[in-house]
């Protein structure tokens, strides 16, 4: 039993890294998108996370897409 458990933990790994990598990619195109003379700074990469993150979860912040 513990064999399976481990096996379907790796199994998640490989997805949440897979995840990781689309959410990140979706991130960095929406925020090239909404603000393309932003500078490139420590700033900008958690805005990044954040406007990613968040639409994961639902939060697709309407008010700044619509300008």
């Amino acid at each position: 039993m513990c064999v399976c458990v481990f096996l379907q933990m790796v199994d998640l790994m490989y997805f949440l890294v897979i995840l990781v990598i689309f959410v990140i990619a979706y991130g960095i195109t929406a925020q090239v998108i909404l603000y393309p003379n932003s500078e490139l700074n420590m700033q900008l990469f958690i805005d990044i996370v954040k406007y990613a993150g968040w639409s994961v979860f639902g939060e697709l912040n309407v008010d700044e897409v619509s300008g």
